[in-house]
């Protein structure tokens, strides 16, 4: 088998050989209306490839054949039909990219009006989705915030369950609702500052297919020997 040579690490001649046709190449693949980018990808020093063959040689783009280049004794000749067969190979390869990229993409009549009625009606349940979760949101805000208007004194978070609860009796039938702590609740060491509780919950509505999360933090508004004696409440839902 003959060995292939890299053309930019072979001798002085192929590098002056392979620097100009690739540089000639692209120049006019560009002007034909080539990408510039796709361009430079497929023909640059360190993907071009030439192999000895009988009296000639073989011009390669990795595994793709460009061309064969018959021996002259003329640099020239082999320069100029060596441009034209990379301008020639990168164009069609390129434009046939671009044909069967359009192919993929072309959409029927029917096929493009039945796009844009999804996409519309995808946009309008998302915004009645967001109308409506606004609407839930404001309906428990109005129901909790006389109960968190306070600073409370208790020894089991009564009053913060109070409030979880009243907001389970607001959406009541209409969704599920789940509430937890993460890593017991608390924010630092129960005697750090500053410091809180937190519950975190999510209210889903099946039939409407939205959900709330949110949530209940009771700052510490103790002592520093019982930072939790007396707390206040606070409530954030998105």
């Amino acid at each position: 088998m003959i060995r292939k040579h890299i053309i930019k690490e072979g001798a002085d001649w192929w590098k002056i050989f392979t620097n100009r046709i690739v540089k000639e190449a692209s120049n006019k693949a560009i002007e034909n209306g080539c990408n510039n980018e796709l361009v430079n990808n497929l023909l640059n020093n360190s993907n071009i490839f030439v192999e000895k063959n009988g009296d000639g040689y073989v011009l390669f783009n990795n595994n793709d054949i460009i061309c064969k280049i018959p021996k002259t004794s003329s640099f020239d000749d082999m320069v100029v039909m060596s441009i034209n067969a990379l301008t020639n190979w990168i164009t069609t390869k390129l434009n046939k990219n671009m044909n069967e990229n359009k192919k993929q993409i072309k959409l029927t009549e029917s096929e493009f009006k039945q796009l844009v009625s999804e996409s519309v009606k995808s946009v309008i349940n998302e915004i009645s989705k967001s109308g409506m979760k606004k609407k839930w949101i404001n309906k428990i805000y109005k129901v909790i915030t006389p109960l968190t208007s306070s600073i409370y004194r208790d020894d089991a978070w009564q009053n913060a369950k109070y409030v979880l609860n009243a907001i389970e009796n607001v959406v009541n039938k209409n969704a599920e609702m789940n509430v937890w702590c993460e890593n017991g609740g608390y924010w630092k060491q129960i005697h750090e500052f500053p410091n809180y509780k937190e519950y975190k919950f999510s209210i889903y509505f099946p039939e409407d297919d939205f959900e709330i999360n949110g949530s209940l933090k009771c700052h510490a508004a103790g002592t520093l020997e019982n930072p939790f004696e007396r707390y206040d409440i606070t409530v954030t839902m998105w």
